[in-house]
């Protein structure tokens, strides 16, 4: 077997495949792939040929770990060579690749089926919590109750004060009562003008033709007491010698 023909046929593969690929240029050769199931997990998979290679296991490392522990970067690691050892005698870099991407792969699943199961798990005690709330009630003590008040009668004091801020608001800029009554000389009469009666003017023309001593005899008769006739227009009295 041609060991560095089976490598550079190798190498133009991996650059066809992978547009990630990096390919040291010195030699032994090194290949670098990144190996990603997402920004929170990944790795970098490093494939060092030896001479003898594919014959031969290359050698094989892990750089720029996110999101693994320890004892999951041993898993992997392991998982790779264990590929490496099975695909002796043919070009193994590709399948190492797909076995370092489908563990991290299975990784990922895992946890977010872990992360939703928690998220299940802690709406459920939210719940229960809730229910129990509405049954049982809440536990008051002197302390919880005085905390109580004290933060009610902070919010009482900011919508009082709220209040009386809005009412300073739209009073400002309008005149008092005082104000306005020490400024409009008018005001001072207008209850007067209300109340007053009006001035009326009276024709004594309409009034010519009536007989003032009949009227005075009817008054007095329905009186039961006689009297000297009076003028109905400027309240004087007549007597007999008019």
């Amino acid at each position: 077997m041609n060991h560095a023909q089976e490598q550079e046929e190798e190498l133009a593969a991996l650059s066809a495949i992978f547009d990630d690929v990096t390919i040291s240029e010195e030699e032994p050769k090194k290949i670098s792939l990144p190996v990603r199931a997402s920004e929170e997990l990944g790795c970098t998979l490093n494939v060092t040929y030896v001479a003898k290679y594919p014959e031969e296991v290359p050698l094989l490392s892990l750089s720029s770990q996110t999101g693994f522990s320890e004892a999951e970067l041993a898993a992997l690691l392991e998982k790779i060579n264990t590929t490496a050892t099975e695909s002796l005698g043919m070009a193994m870099i590709f399948s190492l690749h797909a076995t370092a991407k489908e563990y991290v792969d299975e990784l990922q699943t895992k946890r977010e089926q872990e992360a939703e199961e928690q998220k299940r798990r802690e709406e459920e005690e939210a719940n229960r919590a809730e229910v129990e709330r509405h049954i049982v009630g809440t536990l008051v003590t002197s302390e919880t109750f005085e905390a109580w008040r004290v933060n009610f009668m902070k919010d009482v004091d900011a919508k009082l004060e709220a209040a009386q801020a809005a009412e300073r608001a739209s009073r400002k800029g309008r005149l008092t009562g005082r104000q306005l009554f020490e400024r409009d000389a008018s005001l001072r009469t207008s209850d007067i003008k209300e109340v007053a009666p009006d001035e009326v003017a009276v024709d004594a023309s309409l009034f010519e033709d009536l007989d003032i001593e009949d009227i005075d005899e009817e008054d007095g008769a329905g009186a039961g007491a006689a009297g000297p006739p009076r003028s109905i227009f400027s309240g004087e009295t007549f007597s007999d010698d008019d």
